[in-house]
């Protein structure tokens, strides 16, 4: 285990709610790591099942655990951030509460960070696991253009379940970001660190992923943010507009690139998100609501194994 005191803190967020389940592995794979200066920061979203228990019993046995009580669910947007705010490592990454690490992903992480200064954010490669045991590799993508502009704009081209968004960053670059409470928030935060720095995915450790959660139903991710009607229906389009406005004007990061200029890019990815399918499933599964409105149940499963067949092919 590297024991190095001079090595930097990294800052781990482990926002939960009701995952007791699965969070002692969760948290687990995180003590266990070979990187010994790190700080594990779980900010609990009022939880009614047995992890405050957990989360405790942890903290007693480890001093490096932080445990963080919400008095009321605020919403997983805000638990994320105050697992963020209450961190004070140099580089900083968050983790679900039912995924879990390789046990040297921190160390490699950090060696390629410090070792690469021009990058803003390294990641393992992401493994997906169904319930019933089968598993599949996500295809790895790198972000390495020197151009902020270009891998802002090749990030929202390629852009598909964002699962490096649980890569060690730079905590400093994470001050550059805003929490909007809508769909892909996790998107657009990482539109940003991918403008900052350059982003590299490892082949050699893995962050391991189960596929459920609110994360997978749409209409309970959507009902949990109190969204909009429209932005329920039409959750791209919703995801477009935010993408336009962070860049346009509400993310002060990109004042960097001139009034004009930040204008038109932010015009360009609207319509990347838009016609380019940079969030398939999200738009297979809006589509559905509307759909049903239109041609009814039986007509709305054929049109939908159409659009599966086509955005496959454009992928």
């Amino acid at each position: 285990m590297l024991r190095e005191k001079t090595l930097p803190r990294v800052s781990v967020g482990l926002p939960t709610y009701n995952r007791a389940i699965t969070l002692k592995q969760t948290i687990n794979s995180v003590l266990n790591q070979d990187y010994a200066n790190i700080e594990l920061i779980i900010s609990d979203n009022a939880s009614t099942d047995q992890t405050q228990a957990i989360c405790e019993g942890f903290g007693c046995k480890d001093g490096r655990v932080k445990y963080i009580r919400q008095e009321y669910n605020r919403g997983p947007v805000a638990n994320f951030r105050e697992a963020l705010n209450n961190s004070s490592g140099e580089f900083f990454m968050w983790l679900s509460d039912d995924d879990w690490l390789d046990s040297s992903y921190i160390s490699e992480c950090v060696k390629t960070l410090l070792k690469e200064k021009d990058l803003s954010l390294v990641a393992g490669k992401t493994i997906y696991y169904h319930s019933d045991n089968s598993s599949y590799e996500e295809t790895i993508i790198n972000h390495l253009q020197n151009s902020g502009v270009i891998r802002l704009l090749d990030y929202y081209v390629r852009l598909r379940s964002n699962s490096f968004f649980y890569g060690v960053m730079r905590r400093k670059d994470l001050e550059n970001v805003r929490f909007p409470n809508t769909i892909g928030t996790d998107g657009l935060i990482m539109a940003v660190i991918v403008y900052l720095g350059k982003t590299r995915v490892l082949d050699n450790i893995s962050i391991h992923r189960r596929l459920g959660g609110s994360s997978a139903n749409f209409r309970k991710l959507a009902s949990i943010l109190k969204l909009p009607k429209l932005e329920v229906l039409f959750p791209v389009v919703g995801f477009a507009v935010h993408a336009f406005k962070d860049i346009s004007f509400r993310v002060p990061i990109f004042s960097r690139l001139g009034k004009v200029r930040r204008h038109i890019i932010a015009i360009y990815v609207f319509f990347i998100i838009i016609f380019m399918k940079s969030v398939p499933l999200m738009f297979i599964e809006s589509s559905k609501n509307v759909l049903k409105l239109c041609f009814g149940e039986r007509r709305t499963k054929e049109i939908r194994s159409f659009l599966k067949k086509i955005i496959v092919r454009s992928v």
